[in-house]
């Protein structure tokens, strides 16, 4: 090989590492993603109970620059221990230094149209020392968690999943509109409800700090769960946000519902709400049930994305997130062979840049696309295989686990073929 070869193949290798390393840094694309989080993030003002709280010259005072005397009285105020030799004292003693314990909160935004601090979710910040102690702590609890956590935690426990208090909750929402029977839901010691004739009992399920309690429709059943957050604050000195708990029922008309509500002064709504990201009470059968899924895919892929990106950004954006966004709902329900077909459809126009404005022909046909790299294909993921793997990995986990399975009602449902739970799968 001559020297003009070598060198050639070089200069190909190094822009080839180049283009891994830097990508889309310093593009259009980038600089979009930047100033579209700095406007997402901007706090522009917060309103409570229809009053501005601070002054123009508030504000003034609080965004002004650092002064020496500040950072100075910051920096001296702090431990100036702060050896690890901490955590022995903190394991004898019980006690923590003030110093190491500080933290940043920070405000993420919960929606678009942020006018008030109930639509920002407060995250606190940490030090470095706080989050090797919780670290430490983690690791032993989590050899216990399974003997000190119920069943119905879905979260927290090896071995259990998000995933099992969807499947409980809509089975039992489907179980209640089969046989017409009154139930309440409300996302925060009531009498159970009982699935079926010789079917398991249930009474709540939870993820992390979210609860959803479940129970036939009475009055005293409203009157024990309204005493439930004042056992919960005094056990724990934890307080439930009764703003931002709500009730539904299934099959209870309107003015009951908002009667009953009352009691527990939280909000009552019409039953068909989001949980943990996924639309309870739907028959997703259906293909117009799947619109919440639809708009995810849309939101991700505006026309500026499609213009300021190259192929291979738009082939990874396609593989990356494109292909991940109805994984959970893959994960629990048959997707319509119609829906199968919509979302292929946006993904085709993304990655051929086909802006709708006038038709483009596609390069390959999408069944090319949709080869692993294996066979010559780019890889891109096929979501009716991966729904039917994703389904599929419930018969697994029931065969690999067996009785040994300790959730009744997953068990009952993926025995009995005739059960209405049957369909998900």
């Amino acid at each position: 090989m001559d020297l003009d070869a070598i060198y050639r193949s070089n200069l190909k290798q190094k822009a080839r590492l180049r283009w891994d390393i830097d990508g889309d840094e310093n593009s259009k694309f980038f600089h979009g993603i930047v100033n579209n989080n700095k406007r997402k993030n901007r706090i522009n003002g917060l309103n409570l109970d229809g009053d501005w709280k601070l002054s123009v010259d508030d504000v003034k005072l609080l965004t002004a620059s650092f002064s020496e005397e500040e950072i100075r009285n910051a920096i001296w105020s702090c431990s100036s221990d702060k050896a690890l030799g901490r955590m022995m004292e903190f394991k004898a003693s019980g006690i923590f230094a003030g110093g190491c314990n500080s933290s940043f909160i920070s405000l993420v935004p919960k929606t678009s149209d942020l006018l008030s601090l109930k639509d920002y979710r407060s995250i606190n910040l940490v030090g470095c020392l706080y989050k090797i102690l919780t670290k430490i702590l983690a690791n032993r609890l989590k050899l216990v968690l399974d003997k000190i956590i119920s069943l119905e935690q879905s979260a927290y426990v090896n071995g259990r999943s998000i995933l099992d208090s969807l499947l409980l909750l809509n089975e039992i929402v489907s179980w209640a509109k089969k046989v017409r029977k009154k139930m309440a839901c409300n996302l925060h010691h009531f009498h159970c409800l009982s699935i079926g004739n010789n079917g398991p009992s249930i009474s709540h399920l939870m993820y992390v700090d979210d609860v959803t309690f479940i129970g036939g429709w009475s009055e005293i059943n409203f009157v024990n769960l309204n005493r439930l957050p004042r056992y919960f604050f005094i056990a724990s000195v934890l307080k439930v946000n009764l703003h931002k708990s709500k009730v539904y029922g299934i099959g209870v008309d309107n003015l009951e519902v908002n009667r009953l509500s009352s009691i527990f002064k939280c909000e009552s709504v019409s039953f068909l709400y989001i949980y943990l990201g996924f639309l309870v009470g739907m028959n997703m059968k259906l293909a117009k049930n799947w619109n919440l899924v639809m708009e995810k895919f849309k939101k991700r892929l505006s026309n500026w994305k499609v213009k300021a990106l190259s192929f291979g950004s738009r082939l990874t954006h396609v593989n990356s997130v494109l292909n991940r966004l109805p994984l959970n709902y893959f994960s629990i329900f048959g997707a319509p062979r119609k829906i199968i077909l919509m979302l292929d459809g946006i993904r085709k126009r993304f990655l051929w840049v086909n802006d709708g404005e006038k038709r483009k022909i596609n390069l390959v046909s999408w069944d090319l696309v949709t080869k692993p790299k294996r066979e010559g294909g780019p890889g891109v993921d096929s979501l009716e295989f991966a729904n039917l793997a994703l389904l599929a990995k419930w018969w697994q986990r029931l065969k690999n686990e067996g009785e040994t399975n300790k959730d009744p009602l997953i068990l009952d449902k993926c025995n009995n073929e005739n059960d209405v739970g049957s369909r998900w799968i």
